[in-house]
């Protein structure tokens, strides 16, 4: 044929099948654009992108391409034959394709149940992957929480903190450090929980080099630190999960919040807890949220001397707090200046008990009252902080990972704690937060995401095939793809996590092109008036081809992903890795599973038509 004509009939011949296998990609991504929490923040951009990049390309497939096509062609005399490869190694493979498949059809329940086999090898292997709800990124920025006994002073603190700086100074990676020591009382710094709350307590940041220009990861040079920094008794040091707080996450990888009423009766149950969780292997810097108690003055009023001065026990506490700690008694204004006057007594008249028994109490009915008159004391403790959540009283243990997967972790832990869930009293229960149940929320939003794209490319397929059946056929490729995606995580140690499991959901909207280009090839055959067996032969013929190439280019695109090492490489190739896997399996089954079950398929339809014709 001539150019112009060799377009237009190549074009059409593919166009039903370009336009299918475009809106069924798309398809998968509309789901996502719809997800909500996190996971519709880390996904919604790439869907967007796709999609509309693919409604281009579908334009630009059905016009510019021909277009280009009818005018750079090489042009050929009229009559003159298309030379045909011969001897080339692509022929090669396609008799042996063509050889295989032969045998295939002729052995459809030996390839269905070698088929079915690799399936059921690749969920035996699903334990074996572990999942997270984040890659373990490298960070090059790093962050050490130190907290010594209740009641140090800042000056001890600075002390011991400027000892453990000198430690981190001497490791070769690290480019800058500062610390921040004692309470931060202004802003945002103030209500975070993560940052000092006291004299106590420090922070220390460090930024080590980037991953390019270093041999070693962040989680080596934290397990160098933490062998190198000294073990003083009492003194509580701990690494912060930055990872996990940059990618939107609860922070600790690992979170056990206790709920209950009694605040004694939480701190055992927690200390229990942190005993044993402290000795499975892989787990790291344990901390718990229920302070060390400090120590406090317990003021008790005489309710009925205070009646008789015409006291109040608001008026009490307001005359105590004013004398001990302050109240704004007014606004200074000067050249549009607000200055806020501050009142209380001063240091030397608030130091001691003898002080606080001398503070005065002022009674409506115009005279004064020591405060010794109406009211006793006596030293105590309590606790730093009470937390609360769901409108009880909680505790929380929380825990780092090294060199292990999240859910077999926290799976690990269950079975340690399981004497201790059974045995709590009515109204304490225990929760696992953090990043459990970060990824726990972000599954079930794909998983369902999954499935809702699955639907949308089956209805679209139906649609498009007016059939029910032969799209039913072309959705085998999904499960053969899933296969694939379990093997490759499985080689290269990659996790199932929210980043892979967007792979998989971009997997299946990609595996099902190749199922309906060939699909689409044996139907218009049929309709040229070949059998059913013959047309299945010539079309994988006809389009081993394309398939192979599109497959290549598709996994080639993806390889700089997959097998880079840079800064951040660790969000990005679980993607690339799962795409890749579903890939190679999908491409090979596409080409032997498919036109056997469609075989089968249109098999078991004739039986049914003659039949009821019969």
């Amino acid at each position: 044929m001539k150019r112009i004509r060799a377009a237009k009939i190549g074009a059409s011949q593919v166009g039903m099948a370009i336009m299918a296998s475009t809106l069924t990609t798309v398809a998968v991504f509309v789901p996502m654009i719809f997800a909500g929490g996190f996971t519709g923040q880390l996904v919604r951009g790439l869907a967007l992108t796709v999609a509309f990049s693919l409604f281009a390309s579908l334009f630009v497939a059905l016009t510019i391409v021909p277009m280009l096509a009818s005018v750079i062609f090489k042009k050929r005399a009229s009559g003159e034959e298309y030379k045909k490869e011969t001897g080339t190694l692509f022929i090669k493979i396609r008799d042996f394709y063509l050889r295989t498949l032969q045998w295939s059809l002729h052995h459809r329940g030996k390839i269905i149940l070698i088929t079915l086999a690799f399936f059921v090898l690749a969920i035996v292997l699903i334990p074996f992957i572990g999942a997270e709800f984040m890659p373990k990124s490298d960070m090059p920025m790093q962050v050490i929480s130190v907290k010594a006994p209740v009641g140090t002073s800042l000056e001890q603190t600075s002390s011991l903190v400027k000892e453990m700086e000198k430690v981190i100074q001497d490791i070769p990676e690290v480019v800058d450090i500062m610390s921040a020591t004692g309470a931060m009382t202004e802003g945002m710094a103030a209500a975070d929980p993560t940052n000092p709350q006291g004299s106590n307590e420090a922070q220390i940041f460090f930024r080590i080099c980037f991953k390019e220009e270093r041999d070693i990861s962040s989680e080596q040079i934290k397990e160098t630190i933490r062998k190198k920094l000294p073990k003083l008794e009492g003194i509580e040091v701990t690494f912060m999960d930055m990872s996990g707080e940059m990618m939107g996450g609860s922070g600790a990888p690992i979170s056990i919040k206790i709920f209950g009423k009694d605040l004694d009766y939480l701190r055992n149950i927690s200390m229990q807890i942190q005993e044993k969780i402290s000795v499975i292997p892989g787990i790291v810097d344990v901390q718990n949220t229920y302070k060390q108690a400090k120590p406090e003055l317990h003021i008790y009023i005489n309710r009925d001397k205070a009646f008789r001065y015409g006291l109040t026990t608001a008026q009490i506490e307001s005359s105590i707090r004013t004398a001990t700690y302050g109240s704004v008694a007014g606004i200074f204004r000067e050249a549009g200046d607000e200055i806020e006057i501050f009142v209380r007594y001063d240091k030397q008249d608030r130091n001691s008990i003898k002080d606080l028994e001398d503070i005065t109490l002022t009674s409506p009915m115009g005279f004064s009252v020591p405060l010794k008159q109406v009211a006793s004391w006596d030293m105590g403790e309590g606790p730093l902080t009470i937390s609360r959540e769901h409108q009880t009283r909680k505790v929380t243990i929380t825990a780092d990972l090294a060199g292990k997967d999240l859910s077999s972790t926290v799976l690990e832990i269950k079975k340690e704690l399981k004497g201790i869930t059974d045995d709590l009293p009515l109204g304490y229960f225990i929760e696992y937060g953090g990043a459990y149940e970060d990824m726990q929320e972000s599954f079930m939003t794909l998983f369902l995401a999954l499935l809702l794209a699955a639907l949308l490319v089956y209805v679209i397929l139906a649609s498009q095939f007016e059939s029910f059946r032969q799209p039913f056929v072309i959705m085998f490729t999904l499960p053969l793809a899933y296969i694939g995606v379990i093997y490759m995580l499985v080689a290269t140690g990659t996790t199932l996590s929210a980043i892979s499991f967007v792979g998989i959901i971009v997997l299946s909207g990609i595996v099902v092109n190749n199922g309906i280009v060939l699909i689409d090839h044996i139907n218009q055959l049929r309709r040229e008036g070949l059998k059913p067996q013959n047309a299945i032969v010539q079309a994988s013929s006809d389009r081993m081809r394309p398939v192979l190439i599109t497959a290549i280019t598709t996994i080639g695109g993806m390889m700089p992903m997959a097998i880079s090492t840079g800064q951040g490489s660790e969000m990005r190739s679980p993607l690339a890795i799962a795409v890749i896997g579903g890939l190679i399996t999908a491409t090979f089954f596409t080409l032997l599973i498919i036109p056997t079950i469609y075989s089968l398929v249109e098999r078991i339809s004739y039986k049914k038509s003659k039949k009821i014709a019969e």
